[in-house]
């Protein structure tokens, strides 16, 4: 039962791995802006180093779980 369980979160982790990277890229062509005031930066810089950590997380429940499937199937 949890090999069925844990295929669909991988899945889900991937995929919010990819909108993390995305809101990364996003943050960071944002803070690059001309028109940004100094004020602005260090808000964008916060939200851009939550993204990173959020990420790393993500990281590593993803390779927790895909070392666990792979036990998982050399067990069988």
């Amino acid at each position: 039962m949890e090999l069925f369980v844990s295929k669909p979160r991988i899945q889900t982790l991937i995929a919010q791995m990819v909108l993390r990277k995305f809101h990364c890229e996003s943050l960071a062509t944002e803070f690059e802006a001309e028109c940004l005031t100094i004020n602005h930066k260090p808000g964008l810089a916060h939200r851009w180093d939550d993204m990173l950590k959020e990420s790393q997380v993500l990281q590593l429940m993803l390779d927790l779980l895909e070392r666990r499937e792979r036990k998982g199937v050399a067990a069988r």
